[in-house]
């Protein structure tokens, strides 16, 4: 069997049913490396059809530090 290359540490998942829109946010952390991969997406999924838009950045631990620091910053202005 073979090892998960990726560790999943974040997702926060936000689906309005009445629209179908969605909004992600994951964090994952490569195996045995000091990267993080940051994934934010946003979409729209109906019955009949979907389309979605990524952005995916590598971060180290430093970045993704300073990262979390501006986002407190924000969140409590």
């Amino acid at each position: 069997m073979a090892e998960k290359e990726f560790k999943k540490d974040v997702e926060i998942f936000h689906f309005n049913k009445e629209t179908g829109q969605y909004k992600a946010l994951e964090v994952n952390k490569k195996e045995n490396e000091d990267t993080y991969f940051v994934k934010i997406a946003k979409g729209v999924k109906t019955d009949t059809s979907s389309s979605n838009e990524n952005i995916v950045i590598a971060l180290n631990r430093q970045e993704l530090a300073y990262l979390k620091e501006e986002l407190n910053r924000l969140y409590n202005k």
